[in-house]
């Protein structure tokens, strides 16, 4: 909360405006280390065997069409208590948890040195602006910003 109070301070003099940017580095630090940290994202706790076997299936099949039909369909639920459950499991709907793994695993392939197109592609995004416009949501950057600042 300091931090987001000397972001948002007003700037009197040369020395308030420096602060200012010093608080912005420090807080662009922040995200990387958190996007860069290999945290995993949430499982599900260790008594639910089936959302268990759902996030397996999903980060197995990252790069295929994943649906909440077919999700339900493969695992015996119905839409709605797969939507309930996982939710509750995860903290995520099916199609976010979904979205972050593709977008996990798309920045692991850009770290890798692999283009822009093709990481999106590889990691299950079908259509390149989509994957942009996604992963530029989740980081708060664009592929080719990420991929650039892996380099240095």
């Amino acid at each position: 909360s300091r931090l987001f109070e000397r972001l948002t301070g007003s700037a009197a003099g040369h020395a308030d405006e420096l602060r200012r940017t010093a608080a912005l580095v420090e807080l662009l630090a922040l995200v990387v280390e958190k996007w860069s940290a290999p945290a995993s994202l949430p499982l599900p706790a260790a008594d639910d065997g089936v959302m268990s076997a759902v996030v397996s299936h999903i980060r197995a099949h990252l790069t295929e069409e994943l649906t909440l039909d077919s999700l339900a369909e493969q695992f015996f639920l119905s839409k709605s208590a797969l939507c309930r459950r996982f939710k509750a499991a995860t903290g995520f709907t099916v199609m976010e948890y979904v979205i972050l793994c593709r977008v996990r695993y798309a920045g692991t392939l850009l770290r890798r040195g692999m283009s822009v197109r093709l990481a999106g592609e590889a990691a299950g995004f079908g259509d390149n602006a989509h994957f942009i416009r996604t992963f530029r949501r989740i980081t708060g950057m664009t592929p080719g910003q990420y991929a650039k600042e892996q380099k240095t």
